[in-house]
């Protein structure tokens, strides 16, 4: 009997030490630096807060000037505009803070009855971006 439990240990042990786990080399973050996010990644059926409000910040560096993209999970790799997939039913607006580290305010809107799941993805005009998930 103990040498069966000594086998199973042995056994166990073994496996557990040649088991590697691979972690990414990068950081994996959703937003670029110098973006902050409010809730990154969220359900449509949030209660805490309003799923359909997209807030970011951003440092003086990526500007004013900026787009809002939406990519479906059907046609990955392929976003759209957000004006062209919602019209009328999604509201983008900026706002500049007197906040010194990060004076840009960038906000979406989506109507919370047009609010589909994907990828919403803010590209700013030095090309860096930040993403939200809605799942």
């Amino acid at each position: 009997m103990l040498q069966l439990v000594l086998l199973i240990l042995v056994t166990l042990t073994t496996l557990t030490q040649s088991q590697k786990c691979k972690f990414p080399k990068q950081d994996m973050s959703v937003c670029d630096r110098g973006f902050l996010a409010f809730s990154p990644q969220r359900f449509i059926q949030e209660r805490k807060f309003d799923a359909s409000e997209f807030k970011l910040l951003g440092v003086s560096r990526h500007g004013r000037e900026g787009v809002w993209m939406y990519e479906s999970r059907e046609n990955p790799g392929e976003p759209v505009t957000v004006k062209s997939k919602f019209g009328e039913s999604g509201e983008e607006s900026y706002k500049e803070e007197e906040d010194e580290e990060y004076p840009h305010n960038y906000n979406l809107h989506i109507q919370p009855d047009k609010l589909i799941p994907g990828k919403y993805i803010y590209v700013s005009e030095s090309g860096s971006s930040c993403t939200f998930f809605v799942y």
